[in-house]
């Protein structure tokens, strides 16, 4: 790769050029970065870090309405740093700390110009109680068994498939939600609001529980990262 490609890929990335459209940051005269507002981690009641909120809150900073975020995408995990998750484990819980902080709603996909700016203006989350995560895992454990019920009972290619089949995947869902227990943290709905959506209303709620989203307001990603941005959304800013 040319040193000219190198300087191009890495100016995308820096915050340089970011502050001249947000307060929030500002460059001395040797062109070094001075962080000028700091905001409170991005988490929930529970002390649970949320990326509706952290893309919500980063918006706003921004003077300039329409900004295009440069830089390529790539995965930011908002429970950080990693150390402190991953020396919480126990006999019981294994590595709760870890399998926490793995879970797929717990980090989005941001052009890299926003990650970093990310890291720049938010405290770091804290870590929730060992029972807050505990419940959380459990939580997105369900969806997963959800998930497995629905592929075992429906094709993989949905217009294949009959209603006979849907019912019968219905009837399972009903019984697999039955033996669970209630949410208590909002990693899925109530098992009563999922008791009551369709079959394919139930198949987009799961599977945005259980994937890594991605910011998708498009008009304000650079066109050369645009694309497959119609299958992985963020609704909170979709």
């Amino acid at each position: 790769m040319s040193e000219e490609r190198v300087r191009y890929i890495r100016s995308l990335q820096t915050l340089v050029p970011l502050h001249e459209h947000t307060r929030a940051i500002d460059v001395d005269e040797n062109g070094k970065v001075l962080v000028q507002t700091r905001l409170a981690a991005p988490v929930d009641e529970f002390g649970i870090p949320r990326p509706e909120i952290m893309v919500d809150r980063l918006m706003q900073l921004m003077d300039t309405e329409h900004y295009v975020w440069p830089g390529q995408f790539d995965e930011h995990h908002l429970a950080t740093p990693k150390a402190d998750f991953t020396i919480v484990r126990s006999p019981s819980d294994g590595d709760i700390g870890s399998a926490f902080r793995g879970l797929a709603s717990l980090k989005i996909e941001l052009p890299r110009q926003m990650h970093n700016f990310s890291h720049a203006v938010f405290e770091l989350p804290g870590r929730p109680s060992v029972d807050v995560m505990r419940q959380a895992v459990l939580e997105v454990g369900q969806a997963k068994q959800l998930q497995s019920v629905m592929n075992e009972h429906l094709p993989s290619y949905p217009h294949t498939e009959t209603e006979q089949m849907r019912r019968f995947c219905m009837s399972a869902i009903v019984r697999a939600l039955e033996s669970m227990k209630e949410p208590e943290v909002g990693m899925m709905p109530p098992l009563e609001t999922l008791a009551t959506q369709g079959i394919d209303q139930l198949r987009l709620s799961i599977s945005s529980l259980l994937r890594v989203r991605r910011f998708s307001k498009k008009h304000l990603i650079h066109p050369a990262i645009r694309k497959s941005q119609s299958t992985r959304r963020i609704t909170a800013v979709a």
